[in-house]
């Protein structure tokens, strides 16, 4: 009987050469539609010294600036995109634009109290593509997200 939902097969991908893994295709650079999945605490990727908010958000669709022939072979519910706010005392108003931008009235409340209500909002994300060092690969980037 197999088991359901059983993990992946280390032994298996770790006794395969590394030349043989397979970059996930990205998607086009473009604006797109996507849904907030989870909203943890993080490391900035720039400096580990400074927690973040970590918005972990899911593509669900493009809008019509993505041109339909390059979404070909690209399953978009694969696609995943993050963007991270500083809790730095000096970097606070860009997470509250963003409470703003998804219409939260953000007058006078704490960040914190918010948290909470991030997961399933609606967001419309833009990506870019920025080519990988061995310069043949391209992967997403966020450049901004913004309430739907």
């Amino acid at each position: 009987m197999a088991k359901a939902n059983a993990g992946p097969d280390f032994k298996s991908l770790l006794s395969k050469p590394l030349d043989a893994m397979e970059r996930p295709v990205g998607a086009p650079a473009g604006t797109y539609f996507g849904v907030i999945k989870s909203v943890p605490f993080g490391k900035s990727r720039f400096d580990k010294n400074i927690t973040t908010i970590d918005v972990n958000i899911t593509i669900t669709g493009a809008t019509e600036d993505v041109p339909p022939e390059e979404l070909e072979g690209i399953d978009l519910s694969k696609v995943r995109a993050q963007t991270q706010f500083q809790i730095v005392a000096d970097k606070m108003y860009i997470f509250n634009d963003f409470l703003e931008s998804l219409g939260f009235d953000t007058a006078g409340k704490p960040a914190d109290e918010f948290l909470h209500e991030l997961p399933g909002k609606d967001v419309l994300v833009i990506l870019t593509n920025t080519l990988s060092e061995n310069g043949k690969d391209s992967y997403n980037n966020v450049k901004k997200v913004i309430g739907a």
